[in-house]
């Protein structure tokens, strides 16, 4: 126990001391000493409707969830049993070893481990934990932010005004509403940013320099991705530096020493950590091949498209609108100019590597978010401006509702075809997977001897594993991870070894780019004279949501030299310059 309570306790202190530190720490006294007993209910009332929000409309759930929606679900289990087993050291070094060597670190987990462990760790309560010990601290720091930039208004109305916009901010939501975790990293995100409003490079602050470079690092730990808003906050203070230095009337030696001094001092510390105590984890990130994400990876306006769907209409137009009038008006140039800058550079450096999912949005959305509020300084204006602020929000309030409740007023069809919209996921077909688990644990519970050749939402290797969390982390333990990303995961030796098979040949089941693996091996194993299919027998299948029937194959004999060598040359012909990951796990 004695763990749980010290993850959970440094982090809250470290982002409440870098909060005092922080330009927020001026915002806090604003909105202190403007606040009346009305405006804290307010505050109270918005935040609360937020978790109870959250945690009304993940109850509308009955699914199994797979993949990166059970991901930090599943950590956050394991990990919460583990600190409360283990003695301190052996938590801290399993931490150490899950932040250097896996793709979904326990320190996020860690942090929410003591509140996860008194309220249970069902799936409803574990996303009610991430909204109450994420998301509201998270929608603090914006409002604080809005404070921040709006200063010469009343401090406790912008706060109240941008909590309300947060909690109505749909982007925010998506990715928890499915069980991801990803929401933290917008609290060491949006004190980054605080930092870099009113970054001073003519002036040393080791404390400053410090702390950016632990936030950046923290970000970037806690989710990998967050690595491009790095890359985007180091592009967009490389252009505030030069910015600054051009603005100075008088411009010295000294001011370009202290300006590069700041980002050696800001770079190195940050080097220093990571070579220290996690060199794997920064090894592992330079060493990455990019082109193990070119499955996820879309034209560009395919990309950008996917970005507006995820911002949803509404808060676009708002965006939009509010550029243009700070533009016309000449006003929060300055700021405009340097949250347009890190938001573009984020989004075009993640671009570089692949198409963002509802998680991603997150490392921009502090900046989207920043740039919608920036309009509500120009509301007392005019009579026009007013009106059209208050269309606009009146709107904005309409979407959510439709994003959040659409479902219940359209039919499944009507509201599944909206991509943009929440809808609850419910399966028909859990008993049916609860008998497939049963099958093959009744055969055989050795590891990696059962391969889940589908990589279907519905159906994958870790609908199998996860049916019955969070009573039982692995459900079927003897089950391989499926190999559904070629050119990220290769070609699976566990398939060639594994003594069952579960694939799945209905029309239903589809295909993306970069999943010839997938194809290959439930295109052959049907076929009894092929070099794959006749090594197998059929001995189960079972109906599934979707249309989708999944077959249960034994293998009764071994493959030859000849049949590895087909498979091999298969290969070879599709991906010729990546014998790594096929022809020598093959052969």
């Amino acid at each position: 126990m004695i763990s749980s309570i010290f993850y959970f306790l440094t982090f809250y202190i470290f982002i409440a001391i870098v909060t005092w530190h922080s330009p927020a720490k001026v915002a806090v006294k604003k909105v202190v000493n403007t606040i009346d007993i009305k405006k804290v209910f307010i505050v109270i009332g918005l935040l609360l409707y937020c978790i109870f929000f959250v945690r009304f409309t993940v109850s509308q759930d009955n699914t199994i969830y797979t993949w990166d929606w059970a991901g930090y679900w599943k950590n956050s289990i394991d990990r919460t049993n583990l600190l409360f087993s283990v003695n301190f050291m052996d938590g801290l070094k399993s931490l150490w070893y899950s932040i250097n060597f896996d793709d979904y670190n326990t320190y996020l987990p860690s942090v929410i481990a003591l509140p996860l462990h008194f309220t249970g760790a069902g799936f409803v309560n574990y996303v009610t934990v991430v909204a109450f010990f994420f998301l509201t601290p998270a929608l603090i720091l914006h409002g604080l932010l809005a404070v921040r930039l709006l200063s010469n208004k009343n401090a406790s109305s912008v706060f109240c005004l941008s909590i309300f916009l947060g909690v109505i901010y749909c982007t925010f939501y998506r990715a928890l509403l499915r069980g991801m975790i990803d929401v933290a990293i917008l609290i060491p995100i949006s004190l980054a940013i605080f930092y870099l409003l009113e970054f001073d490079f003519s002036k040393i602050d080791h404390v400053r320099n410090v702390f950016v470079s632990l936030l950046l690092l923290l970000a970037w730990i806690s989710r990998r991705y967050a690595l491009f808003f790095v890359v985007g906050y180091v592009v967009t203070m490389i252009y505030k530096a030069i910015y600054d230095y051009i603005k100075q009337e008088k411009k010295s030696n000294v001011i370009i020493k202290t300006t590069v001094f700041n980002f050696l001092e800001i770079g190195g510390i940050s080097l220093c950590v990571l070579l220290i105590f996690f060199k794997d984890f920064l090894l592992n990130t330079i060493m990455s091949n990019g082109e193990a994400f070119t499955a996820y990876k879309l034209p560009f306006i395919v990309s950008f498209l996917s970005l507006m769907v995820y911002q949803s209409v509404m808060h676009v137009v708002l965006l939009c609108v509010s550029v243009y009038i700070c533009i016309v008006n000449r006003k929060y140039l300055n700021q405009l100019v340097i949250i347009l800058i890190l938001t573009i550079s984020t989004f075009c450096s993640f671009l570089n590597v692949q198409t963002p999912g509802i998680q991603h949005g997150l490392i921009w959305a502090t900046g989207f978010f920043i740039l919608q509020i920036l309009i509500f300084d120009f509301y007392n204006e005019s009579k026009k401006i007013k009106v059209r602020i208050n269309i606009l929000t009146v709107l904005l309030v309409v979407d959510f509702i439709i994003v959040g409740f659409g479902h219940f007023i359209m039919k499944e069809g009507e509201y599944k075809e909206a991509s943009y919209m929440h809808f609850p996921l419910v399966r028909e077909d859990i008993v049916n997977v609860n008998k497939i688990v049963d099958s093959i644990n009744s055969r055989t519970q050795e590891k990696n001897d059962t391969y889940v050749a589908v990589g279907e939402q519905l159906f994958n290797s870790d609908t199998i594993r996860n049916v019955r969390l969070p009573e039982i982390i692995n459900a079927t333990p003897s089950a391989s991870f499926v190999s559904d990303v070629d050119l990220r995961d290769g070609f699976p030796s566990s398939f060639l070894s594994a003594h069952y098979v579960l694939a799945c040949n209905s029309p239903s089941c589809t295909y993306n780019n970069g999943e010839e693996i997938l194809r290959y091996i439930n295109t052959e194993i049907i076929n009894t004279e092929s070099h794959i299919g006749k090594h197998y027998n059929l001995i189960e299948s079972y109906d599934i949501d979707g249309g989708l029937t999944i077959k249960i194959y034994e293998r009764v004999s071994d493959y030859s030299i000849n049949d590895l060598e087909l498979i091999a040359k298969h290969f070879d012909e599709i991906y010729p310059h990546h014998e790594e990951l096929f022809r020598d796990r093959i052969l």
